[in-house]
C-alpha cells in the first residue's frame, strides 16, 4: 500500500490536529498497483501496453475496466475481455477517472464510523450526485469525459471522514437533513473548528489528487469562488443541489430548478443555454440519475437505521431512489 503524502500539503486543518495525525494515516486511498497506474495514465508518453500491464496487476480494476468497457456507452455491442483493448476502448483520461472512482468505492467501504447507516446514506448522496453529474454533463454538452464521476462521488467526502473521526461533533452539526446552502461550511466550522469542505479538499491533497478534484471538493458550497476549475466546480454544485433533494424524499416533479443558480454560474462559465437546456430536461435528467444511482449503489442500505436516518433518508426517499429499479433501497444489489 502506498503511504499518505503528509508533506506535500499544507498543515491539518485547524482543530484536527489531534484527531487527524492518528487516523489520517489509516485511509490509504490508492493500493501500489492503483497508485502506479494512476501516475502512467496522466503520463501523456506512456504506452496502452505499460498501463495495461501494471492494471493487470489489481483485479478489482480489471473487473471495472471490463465492466465498463462492454457497458452500452462503449462497446458497440462489441465485447472485450483484454485489458489492453479495454484501455485503447476507453483511453487513458477515463482509465484515470475509473482508477480513482473504484479505489475511493473501496475506501468508502473501509471506513469505520459508530453507526453505519451514516456511511449508507451519505453513500447514497455521492452516488446520486455522480449520476446527476453525468447526465448534466451529457445533456448540457460540458465537455467532460468521466473527470464529473469521479468528482460528483467524492464530493462529500469529507462529511464521512468528519463522522467519522469526530462523531460527537458532526451530529451536532450535521442532521443529514440534506438541506443545505453557502453558509452550511461555516456553520460546522463554528461547531468543530473545521468543515467537510476543507477537511475532504485536505485529503484529496494528501493523496495527491487532481487539481480539479481538490476544487471541488473544496468550493462545491461556492461554486462562484475564485478557482481554476469554476465549469466542473459549477457543474457538480448543481448536481449537488439536485441530488440534496432527491434525498430529502421529494419527487423529481416537485423540484424548484429556479433555486439552482449554479446552472447560471454554468452558462458564465461558457456553456451555452445551459439555463434553457436545463429547464427542459431537468426532471429527466433526475429521474434516469435516480435509475442509475440504483443500480450503482455499493452495498446494501442498513434497514434498520435510527429515527434521524429515518428523518433524512427514509421510506419516501428509499422509495425515490429505488423506483428505477422497482425495489426498496434495502434490496438494492450491492
Amino acid at each position: 500500500m502506498t503511504s499518505i503524502n503528509l508533506a506535500s500539503v499544507n498543515a491539518i486543518p485547524s482543530g484536527l490536529d489531534s484527531v487527524f495525525r492518528d487516523r489520517i494515516v489509516e485511509l490509504k486511498m490508492f493500493p501500489e498497483a492503483a497508485a502506479n497506474a494512476l501516475k502512467l495514465a496522466r503520463d501523456p508518453a506512456c504506452s496502452t501496453a505499460k498501463l495495461s500491464a501494471i492494471l493487470e496487476r489489481d483485479p478489482l480494476l480489471v473487473a471495472q475496466l471490463l465492466r465498463m468497457a462492454n457497458s452500452a456507452a462503449f462497446s458497440a455491442g462489441v465485447s472485450v475481455i483484454n485489458v489492453q483493448t479495454a484501455v485503447t476502448r476507453l483511453g487513458f483520461r477515463r482509465c484515470q477517472n475509473l482508477i480513482m472512482s473504484t479505489c475511493f468505492s473501496s475506501l468508502l467501504k473501509d471506513m469505520s464510523l459508530n453507526e453505519a447507516w451514516i456511511r449508507e446514506v451519505l453513500t447514497q448522496h455521492s452516488f446520486m450526485t455522480a449520476m446527476l453529474a453525468v447526465h448534466l454533463n451529457k445533456t448540457l454538452k460540458c465537455g467532460f469525459q468521466g473527470e464529473e464521476l469521479t468528482a460528483g462521488l467524492m464530493h462529500d467526502f469529507g462529511r464521512i471522514m468528519l463522522a467519522s473521526f469526530m462523531p460527537d461533533e458532526f451530529a451536532k452539526f450535521d442532521m443529514l437533513d440534506f438541506l443545505e446552502d453557502r453558509e452550511t461550511p461555516t456553520r460546522e466550522s463554528e461547531i468543530a473548528s473545521t468543515n467537510h469542505c476543507v477537511a475532504g479538499s485536505w485529503f484529496a491533497e494528501a493523496n495527491e489528487l487532481p487539481e480539479e478534484i481538490c476544487e471541488v471538493i473544496q468550493f462545491h458550497h461556492n461554486p462562484s469562488a475564485d478557482c481554476s476549475h469554476h465549469r466542473l466546480v459549477a457543474l457538480i454544485a448543481a448536481a449537488d443541489h439536485m441530488a440534496n433533494h432527491i434525498q430529502r424524499g421529494e419527487g423529481p416533479e416537485f423540484y424548484l430548478w429556479q433555486e439552482n443558480t449554479a446552472i447560471s454560474i454554468l452558462q458564465e462559465c461558457g456553456v451555452r443555454n445551459a439555463e434553457s437546456q436545463y429547464f427542459e430536461s431537468v426532471h429527466a435528467i433526475m429521474t434516469m440519475s435516480i435509475r442509475d444511482a440504483a443500480e450503482l449503489i455499493p452495498f446494501e442500505a442498513v434497514s434498520n437505521r435510527p429515527s434521524r436516518a429515518m428523518a433524512s433518508c427514509g421510506e419516501t426517499s428509499n422509495q425515490a431512489i429505488g423506483s428505477g429499479t422497482g425495489m426498496p433501497m434495502q434490496h438494492l444489489p450491492s
